[in-house]
């Protein structure tokens, strides 16, 4: 089959969506369906490449130069762009399904080429562009967000949610929304475990992520400061940067002498198996979120994890010691029973081990979804 992917976001630029497109284009690739992807590149150049493996690359020039999340502008120009320059390079490939990467740009972009197209419009919701998800993230623009992301999911013929936890806010903003769960996969082949003994002392720690309020990096380290005063030793890394920086610096400058911390800012993604490998526990506290990367990559590697509920996705509970109130306090007393219940910690390792899914399977579950609407 010939799908057209569309997204404000790929490799380099973005995070977690882009990396996961990226992924699972590829995966869908190698099984021999012929792949568009239509994204924003860096600079003012239009640039099409075509990979030997079925999938085709267009990048549209917006003058971006942030690799990292766009800002409200850049984010503008991205929809402008998606919506006047993506519909030449759509006819010409003449897909059987067009699949928007977020609601909004992508989703609201390709509205009028899907009908002109007569093909179905698919979309997949991957957090940011849910109403009520990350209130504070796009200023003004945020407050239109609900105006632009309802006709998308009125008109979509199949909306995908990156976890439940996404798929149930977005039938919470528009009731009596159809919606199907497809998790992202990970990539077992790269992510896998290492020989780090499970009752090594200190308990090591990672957190990896962006330094802003909705990832609770801070709350982090203030439970980190709690199990300092209680006389157990914790080795912490932290893999990220962000707006927070200079307060996670300041904090973990602050800690008891029993606590280790590494603040490793952020790392190319080539460098991430081997940090995973060298942890125990996963700390994935986000106030919402979709089924991340992160979290399949750490479980995928035989990490434990210590969540907030609205970070997994329910399928993969047995693997979880779920915070239901992550303060400080909460979270320092999940961390300290993994501590001390080493089998305990085994157990989470071993079950984290068994649910992390592959791409394969979401390539399969995405295919089973899709087939219908494309024949």
């Amino acid at each position: 089959m010939k799908f057209s992917f569309v997204c404000h976001e790929f490799p380099p630029i973005g995070g977690g969506a882009a990396s996961a497109l990226d992924q699972f284009t590829a995966a869908l690739a190698l099984r021999g369906h012929r792949i568009q992807v239509i994204t924003i590149g860096l600079g003012w150049k239009d640039t099409v490449v075509t990979e030997a493996s079925n999938r085709e690359i267009v990048r549209l020039g917006t003058g971006r130069r942030r690799v990292l999340a766009p800002s409200a502008p850049q984010l503008a120009a991205s929809y402008l762009a998606l919506r006047h320059g993506a519909p030449a390079h759509l006819e010409r490939f003449s897909p059987q399904a067009l699949v928007a990467f977020f609601a909004f740009p992508a989703g609201h972009a390709m509205r009028p080429a899907a009908r002109r197209l007569g093909c179905p419009l698919i979309v997949s919701l991957r957090g940011s562009d849910v109403p009520g998800f990350s209130p504070a993230r796009w200023g003004l623009l945020q407050t239109l967000m609900p105006l632009l992301v309802r006709p998308v999911l009125r008109q979509a013929d199949r909306v995908l949610a990156n976890g439940a936890a996404l798929g149930r806010m977005a039938e919470a903003f528009l009731p009596g929304l159809t919606w199907h769960n497809l998790p992202n996969g990970t990539d077992r082949k790269r992510f896998h475990p290492g020989s780090l003994d499970p009752l090594e002392t200190p308990l090591r720690t990672l957190f990896v992520g962006q330094f802003i309020r909705r990832k609770r990096c801070l709350e982090w380290l203030d439970a980190l400061h709690r199990l300092g005063q209680q006389g157990i030793p914790i080795r912490a890394t932290l893999v990220g940067d962000g707006p927070l920086y200079p307060e996670v610096r300041k904090k973990a400058a602050a800690l008891p002498a029993n606590i280790t911390v590494h603040l490793t800012g952020s790392l190319p993604r080539e460098q991430l198996p081997d940090i995973y490998r060298q942890h125990h526990v996963l700390l994935h506290l986000s106030t919402a979120e979709g089924v991340s990367n992160v979290l399949l990559e750490g479980m995928a590697s035989g990490l434990a994890v210590v969540a907030s509920r609205p970070a997994v996705d329910p399928s993969m509970l047995p693997a979880v010691s779920v915070v239901d109130d992550p303060t400080p306090d909460n979270i320092a007393l999940a961390v300290a029973r993994l501590h001390a219940d080493r089998d305990l910690l085994v157990s989470r390792q071993r079950a984290a081990l068994h649910l992390a899914p592959d791409w394969e399977a979401t390539v399969e579950a995405f295919l089973d979804q899709v087939s219908g609407l494309c024949s």
